[in-house]
């Protein structure tokens, strides 16, 4: 990897070998599992052409569904190093890795969460959102604060529209609770009142979530705001 680094010369001269080892080794062993990694990372780090680079990526889509903790985490990590050069591809691997998110290891949740982070866009920002929030519901306690700072600041950056940005921040209000910053509450507040087209539609639906969620001081007082 190292020679084809920033070398395009280098990099299309040893695609072929690269694309063979990653289409013809074995997964099914732990050595063969080592060999894929190595290509993989070879493949990351050299000036691969995409076709290259999303095998690369299929492979560690397939390491998400092993058994073995370590081959997943590393999966993850290495994912998370790709997302930045071709986010589609790693889109294609996006509920493999949502479903990462709930696994029983803690590790494996806290790389999954960044990973999720790191592939919203204003294309599926309705359908992740709603992921994490449910997740947000059944979160470690350690993971709530920053997974409710987090799923504001994705919300406020690609809300489709007004109208959804009110109702799932109002949906994250209620389901982090305490665990919300008042600089999130805060922000909530001047969305609203930067928008008076809004404010009704957002006192409706603040009644109703207070309504069904009056055990959470936390509301009451964002509605009566």
């Amino acid at each position: 990897a190292k020679l084809g680094a920033g070398d395009a010369d280098a990099s299309d001269a040893m695609s072929d070998v690269l694309a063979n080892v990653a289409s013809n080794t074995d997964g099914a062993k732990n050595a063969g599992n080592a060999i894929l990694y190595e290509a993989v990372n070879a493949i990351i780090g050299v000036e691969s052409v995409g076709g290259l680079r999303v095998l690369a990526v299929n492979i560690l889509g397939r390491f998400l569904g092993n058994k073995d903790n370590n081959i997943r985490y590393v999966a993850l990590n290495t994912l998370a190093k790709v997302v930045a050069v071709d986010t589609q591809a790693v889109q294609r691997h996006r509920h493999t890795i949502v479903e990462c998110v709930k696994d029983s290891d803690v590790t494996i949740r806290r790389s999954a969460l960044q990973l999720v982070y790191a592939l919203v866009n204003e294309n599926n920002v309705e359908t992740l959102a709603v992921e994490l929030l449910d997740y947000l519901g059944v979160a470690d306690i350690e993971f709530k604060a920053d997974l409710t700072r987090r799923i504001s600041q994705l919300i406020t950056k690609f809300a489709p529209n007004r109208r959804w940005h009110v109702d799932t921040a109002v949906e994250l209000l209620m389901k982090g609770g305490s665990y919300v910053a008042e600089e999130e509450a805060r922000d909530f507040v001047v969305l609203i009142t930067n928008s008076p087209e809004l404010q009704g539609y957002a006192g409706r639906a603040l009644f109703r979530a207070a309504f069904d969620f009056d055990q959470q001081s936390n509301h009451f007082q964002l509605s009566a705001v």
